[in-house]
C-alpha cells in the first residue's frame, strides 16, 4: 500500500557552520509506493560440486540446472572442454573451491535495481529543486514506466554532526522525520545512502556502531534502499571483524529493524568497491555489490569493468548481482556507440541500472540508449536470473586479463532464447563471426532466427554460424537467438561441432583429437571447388583418397582430395581438391 511521508523546516533552525545550506527540506514533499515481493525460501545458489572432484574455474559453480559453463574450460592440463564447452571434473588434488554464499531472500530485491542515483551527475551539489525535478523527469521523459521506479539520493545530504541523541540530522540542522508521511513524488520508490566507518566518503556522519538506530530511521523516513559505502574504516572492531564483518552489522541491523517493524526490510547495496571477492560472501547479506572501484564517464574506465566482470560475471542471479556501478550515459566524453556497448554490457550481465547523468539536459541520442525495452527485458527477466558470460576472448586468448580488450563474444539465457553480446574493442569497423555452438546454451543440429536487439529487427536464420558485420569501433552487437527448428538437410559436415564429427565405424571423420581439440577450429563457411593441379601418381584407382587440414597463418581450409587417373603411361594423376569447409581458430 502507499505510504506518504512530509517534512517542513524549523523557522528557528540554522545550517551548520561547517557546510553551506545545500539541502534545504522546506516544503519538500516525497510520495513512496512501496511494492514489495513476498517472501520465498531460501535455496542455494548453486549446484553442489561433486564429491572428491575439483572445478576448473569459479564459474563452473555458476551454472544451474546442470546446464555448461560459458566459457571453455581451464587450465587444459586438468580437462577439456565438451563441444557445448561444459566443465569436465578431474580427481586432481587442488586447492578447494571457495565458498560461496547462499543468496539472501527476504523478499526484495529479485532483480536488478533500476532508477536514478544523484552522484555521477551532482556529487554533493544537491538540493530539493534538484530531486523533484528529477523525479518529475523520470515520470515525463516515460523512464519510470520502463522500471526505473528509484531515485537515489547519494552522499552530502545530512549535517556533518549527529544530533545529541545520536540521530542523523538534515542540513536543516533538525532530524529529517519525515515520519512516512508525503505526498506528489513522482516515482514509486526513494534510497538512501551511508557508510560502513566512522564518516562517509565526504565526511559526513558514517553508521558505525549507529548501524540500528540508522535502518530505523531510514525505514521511518519512508526510503526502502540503501546504498552502504566503505570509507573511514575504524581501527577497532571492524579491522577485527574484517570486511565481512563491517557489511553484516548492517545486514543484521536491517533484518532485526524490518522484524520489529513490520515492515519490508530495506533493499541493501554494498558498495565496497569490489574488496574481498564480494560476489562469493555479499549475497548472503544484500542484493547487489560493487565489483569494482568507481567508473568515470570515459572508455577506458567502462572496458575495464567489463574486463574485470568477466572473470565473476556468472555470479549474478535472483536476489544478489553484480553492481558495475552507475551509469555514465550522457556523461563526459563518451561516444553513442561507447554508450550503447556500455549500457548493453551492464544490462546483460544483470548489473543495477542506476542513471547517473543531468535529466534536464539529456539529449535524445542517451535517451534512446536509457530506453531500450528490448534491452531492458532482458535485464529484467523473471524467469532466468543470470547474466550472459563469455564464451571467447577473442583477440586474447581465453581468461586474458586485458583492460583494453576484454573478452569479446558472451551468451546467456533468457526465458525468450539465447542472448549474444559481442563487442568491438578496435577502432575499426569488424566482422564478428561466431558458431552457434560455441555457446553452451545453444542445441547443436538447430537453425535459430536472428533478433537484432538495438536494430530492432529481424535479421533471418543463423545455421551453425552467424556474422555480425561491420560492429561499429568501441561497439556492440546485441542478439537473440531463438530456436526455429531442425536445420536444413545436405550440410557438411553432417555435424555442427567439425572437431568431434564420427563416423558410424567410430573412426574420426575430420580433425584429430590430438591435432585439433587443444587448439580448436570453428567452420565458417560452405564447401566449395578449387582448382585441379596435377601431382605424381600413387598406383591404384581414383575416387576420395584422404583429407588433410592446409593452412596458412590462422586461417585453414580441410580438404578431401579426389585423384583421377588421366595417363597411365606416364602414371600422372589429377587430384580435385574439395574445399569441404574453411576453419578459423
Amino acid at each position: 500500500m502507499p505510504v506518504t511521508i512530509q517534512v517542513h523546516r524549523s523557522p528557528n533552525s540554522s545550517p551548520s557552520r561547517d557546510v553551506p545550506l545545500k539541502f534545504p527540506f522546506e516544503s519538500l514533499v516525497v510520495s513512496l509506493s512501496l511494492l514489495f515481493t513476498g517472501p520465498t525460501s531460501l535455496r542455494p545458489a548453486y549446484k553442489p560440486i561433486p564429491a572428491n572432484l575439483t572445478p576448473l574455474r569459479a564459474f563452473c559453480l555458476s551454472q544451474i540446472e546442470g546446464s555448461c559453463p560459458s566459457s571453455p574450460c581451464s587450465p587444459p592440463s586438468r580437462s577439456r572442454c565438451s563441444p557445448c564447452m561444459g566443465c569436465s571434473w578431474s580427481s586432481e588434488a587442488a586447492e578447494p573451491p571457495p565458498p560461496v554464499a547462499m543468496a539472501l531472500n527476504d523478499g526484495v530485491g529479485k532483480l536488478p535495481a533500476m532508477g536514478y542515483n544523484t552522484w555521477n551527475a551532482y556529487h554533493c551539489d544537491i538540493n530539493e529543486t534538484v530531486i523533484l525535478q528529477t523525479a518529475k523527469l523520470m515520470k515525463s521523459l516515460g523512464l519510470a514506466d520502463l522500471g526505473y521506479d528509484h531515485v537515489n539520493i547519494d552522499d552530502c545530504y545530512a549535517e556533518k554532526n549527529r544530533s545529541a541523541d545520536g540521530f542523523i540530522l538534515g542540513l536543516t540542522g533538525h532530524p529529517l522525520d519525515l515520519d512516512c508521511r508525503c505526498s506528489g513524488f513522482p516515482v514509486g520508490k526513494a534510497g538512501i545512502y551511508s557508510d560502513s566507518g566512522w564518516f562517509t566518503c565526504q565526511l559526513y556522519p558514517g553508521s558505525f556502531q549507529n548501524e540500528e538506530r540508522d535502518a530505523q530511521t531510514f525505514v521511518d523516513w519512508g526510503f526502502d534502499y540503501l546504498k552502504y559505502d566503505n570509507c573511514a574504516v575504524p581501527f577497532d572492531d571492524v579491522i577485527r571483524q574484517g570486511m565481512v564483518g563491517k557489511f553484516q552489522r548492517m545486514a543484521d541491523a536491517i533484518a532485526k529493524v524490518a522484524k520489529s517493524s513490520g515492515k519490508p526490510p530495506l533493499r541493501f547495496s554494498l558498495c565496497q568497491w569490489g574488496r574481498e571477492q564480494p560476489w562469493l560472501w555479499a549475497r548472503e547479506f544484500g542484493q547487489s555489490w560493487r565489483t569494482t572501484d568507481d567508473i568515470g564517464p570515459h572508455w577506458d574506465a567502462v572496458t575495464s569493468i567489463i574486463n574485470q566482470n568477466s572473470f565473476y560475471a556468472w555470479a549474478s542471479d535472483f536476489y544478489g548481482h553484480n553492481d558495475m556501478d552507475i551509469l555514465e550515459v550522457g556523461n563526459g566524453d563518451l561516444t553513442f556507440e561507447e554508450s550503447k556497448t556500455h549500457f548493453t554490457a551492464w544490462a546483460l550481465m544483470k548489473s543495477p541500472l542506476l542513471i547517473g547523468t543531468d535529466l534536464p539536459s539529456i539529449t535524445s541520442e542517451s535517451l534512446e540508449i536509457l530506453t531500450n525495452k528490448e534491452i531492458i527485458a532482458i535485464n529484467q527477466d523473471p524467469v532466468v536470473g543470470t547474466g550472459v558470460t563469455p564464451f571467447r576472448w577473442g583477440i586474447n586468448p581465453d581468461w586474458t586479463l586485458n583492460a583494453s580488450y576484454p573478452a569479446q563474444y558472451w551468451s546467456g539465457k533468457s526465458q525468450n532464447g539465447t542472448v549474444f553480446m559481442l563487442l568491438n574493442f578496435f577502432d575499426e569497423p569488424a566482422d564478428m563471426f561466431f558458431s552457434l555452438t560455441e555457446s553452451p546454451w545453444i542445441r547443436a543440429g538447430r537453425q535459430y532466427s536472428v533478433r537484432d536487439l538495438w536494430a530492432h529487427t529481424n535479421n533471418g536464420t543463423a545455421v551453425r554460424n552467424f556474422t555480425a558485420k561491420a560492429v561499429p569501433p568501441h561497439g556492440v552487437a546485441a542478439l537473440l537467438l531463438q530456436d526455429a527448428g531442425d536445420e536444413p538437410g545436405g550440410i557438411y559436415p553432417p555435424c555442427a561441432v567439425i572437431e568431434w564429427c564420427m563416423a558410424p565405424n567410430g573412426t574420426r571423420l575430420h580433425l584429430s583429437a590430438e591435432e585439433h581439440v587443444r587448439t580448436p577450429w570453428y567452420l565458417t563457411s560452405e564447401p566449395e571447388i578449387l582448382v585441379d593441379v596435377g601431382v605424381d601418381a600413387v598406383r591404384g584407382g581414383g575416387g576420395v583418397v584422404g583429407e588433410s587440414v592446409s593452412c596458412h597463418k590462422a586461417e585453414c581450409a580441410l580438404v578431401a582430395e579426389e585423384r583421377a587417373v588421366t595417363s597411365c603411361s606416364n602414371n600422372r594423376v589429377t587430384i580435385k581438391r574439395r574445399v569441404i569447409g574453411k576453419l578459423r581458430r
